[in-house]
């Protein structure tokens, strides 16, 4: 975990899965065996980038344990949480290069129409992968598009001569 990743996991989800279930927040047993059943390691330390969201989306439900949506999250994530994560993944860089989340991209090379997110529930792990790789690149193609204008603007000032 990163020092961001720790801060959310001890500060906000995992105190506030505690007050929703009437645990101890200090309780470090308890804190392990949760952080075993969601990821299949007791240690934060070693986790990878999909246990984090496996982690994450599970103390989410914990915190919330009435919401239907973070229990179908969980779900989602519980089953596979490599496809979880690129679908995320995918989520984030579809809105990062500012495309809606239904649209010809999704109807063509997808096959399906969605109605907000991708989501396991849609797309092969494949497809997610070919999705988020999409995204990925229309976002940074868009973003050096953007900052390439402000650098042809620049214009270099000749360095003053010392004599």
């Amino acid at each position: 975990m990163n020092p961001a990743q720790k801060a959310k996991y001890f500060r906000h989800l995992w105190p506030a899965a505690c007050a929703a279930q009437g645990w101890d927040p200090r309780d470090d047993a308890r804190r392990r065996a949760c952080t075993l059943y969601a990821t299949g390691s007791q240690s934060t330390t070693a986790l990878d980038q999909h246990a984090i969201t496996a982690l994450f989306v599970f103390l989410a439900h914990l915190a919330d344990p009435r919401d239907g949506e973070k229990a179908r999250q969980w779900d989602l994530c519980k089953r596979d949480a490599t496809t979880y994560n690129h679908a995320r993944q995918a989520e984030h860089w579809r809105a990062r290069a500012g495309y809606a989340a239904t649209g010809r991209l999704n109807r063509e090379r997808f096959g399906a129409l969605f109605e907000e997110q991708v989501s396991p529930e849609h797309m092969t792990p494949e497809q997610i992968e070919q999705y988020l790789m999409t995204h990925r690149e229309r976002a940074r193609r868009k973003e050096a598009k953007a900052a390439a204008p402000a650098r042809a603007n620049r214009i270099s000032q000749p360095a003053e001569m010392p004599f």
